[in-house]
């Protein structure tokens, strides 16, 4: 994420395992997902590709990016419960809640249909496929940051460290998590960071979030 005077920010959410979210709070910091390697086989490939020379060009392209830009994914929605079944463990994850500078993010669209293919691709084109997704996944509400690389952890991934410009201000423990808030709060030590337990909506299809 780059510098900007904009101190406007949203709430955005990170789904994730108990262990990785350890991981998280522990090192202050977000991993970097490779462009190349996400979750979904059309991400960044949403074109619809005249011949196998466009096609090529078009992996050569994300194959420049990859090196210098990760991402991270948000939600703008920490109540979904194919959220927390899909991508924190089942609910017995965590979700954490952070307070994101807008500039820095972008928002998902969903589409039914691949888009044409640009005759001369050009960065705007890049962004279009970054922010462009099948309509099948729009339940995510999904909000993505695309991060330049600098350097790169022992581990050799790429890490966006806390800063003023992404600040953690929840975290929200799995329904069939076993986690307690005391064995999180070695990991936190911020007063400013709310602890929440989710639990299923007596009322409505969604997950509730109760401090503790």
């Amino acid at each position: 994420m780059q510098h900007n005077d904009n101190k406007k920010t949203m709430r955005v959410y990170h789904f994730t395992t108990c262990e990785i979210a350890k991981l998280i709070l522990q090192g202050k910091r977000l991993k970097l997902s490779d462009i190349r390697n996400l979750n979904d086989p059309f991400d960044f490939h949403v074109f619809k590709h005249r011949n196998e020379v466009d096609l090529g060009a078009w992996n050569n392209t994300i194959n420049q990016l990859a090196p210098k830009f990760g991402t991270i994914s948000f939600s703008a929605n920490n109540t979904n419960p194919v959220q927390w079944s899909h991508y924190a463990e089942s609910h017995k994850g965590i979700c954490l809640g952070f307070d994101v500078i807008t500039s820095a993010l972008k928002k998902v669209r969903y589409f039914s249909n691949r888009i044409k293919f640009p005759l001369r691709p050009k960065e705007k084109d890049i962004m279009k496929a970054f922010i462009t997704k099948y309509k099948h996944w729009q339940y995510e509400e999904e909000y993505r940051a695309l991060v330049p690389k600098k350097e790169s952890d022992a581990d050799g991934n790429f890490y966006l460290n806390f800063n003023h410009e992404i600040e953690l201000k929840e975290v929200a423990i799995g329904y069939k998590s076993d986690i307690t808030n005391k064995e999180l709060i070695p990991y936190i030590r911020d007063n400013d960071v709310n602890v929440y337990k989710a639990f299923p909506d007596e009322n409505k299809f969604e997950m509730k979030l109760l401090q503790v």
